[in-house]
């Protein structure tokens, strides 16, 4: 089925991104199944890419700031079940507090979530062992031998 290009015919979606977009957090809209939901989120994204072609054809300049933008690409339609209920959520991702760090500054094996935990938590237990070791073979002079330990220390 092809969908409409007109605006009117997305009245309701544009409606509910305005809201999302004055609210810091956005929106949510329940419905009564997934199916509804997503072809609800497919309107809500034509009905943003119809707003760019609007624009587009409005701010003719190729440099002006809503040339073939949105006011509403801030907002992420994001779909959530919760207790059984299926919703929508128009979240505004304007001002979102993103903390990102550069892949180059992360050391190697950090990359990969759990299997990067799983590393660093070995090399950490490796690095720890050879402590151990040492102090084995290097008994503290201290005979405080609990308080020496790089164990005890660690805790």
């Amino acid at each position: 089925m092809v969908t409409s290009s007109s605006r009117l015919a997305y009245s309701d979606c544009l409606a509910l991104m305005e809201q999302a977009i004055k609210d810091k957090k956005g929106m949510r809209v329940p419905f009564t199944d997934e199916g509804a939901a997503r072809h609800f989120r497919t309107r809500l994204h034509t009905a943003r890419q119809i707003d760019r072609s609007d624009n587009a054809r409005t701010y003719t300049d190729p440099e002006h700031k809503m040339h073939g933008r949105s006011i509403f690409d801030p907002i992420m339609g994001r779909l959530k079940t919760i207790r059984g209920k299926v919703y929508i959520y128009l979240e505004n991702t304007a001002g979102a507090n993103i903390v990102a760090e550069p892949l180059s500054e992360i050391e190697d094996g950090e990359q990969g979530s759990v299997e990067g935990d799983r590393r660093k938590v070995e090399r950490e237990d490796r690095v720890l062992e050879s402590q151990l070791k040492e102090e084995e073979n290097n008994p503290p002079e201290s005979t405080d031998a609990v308080n020496a330990s790089p164990r005890m220390r660690r805790l």
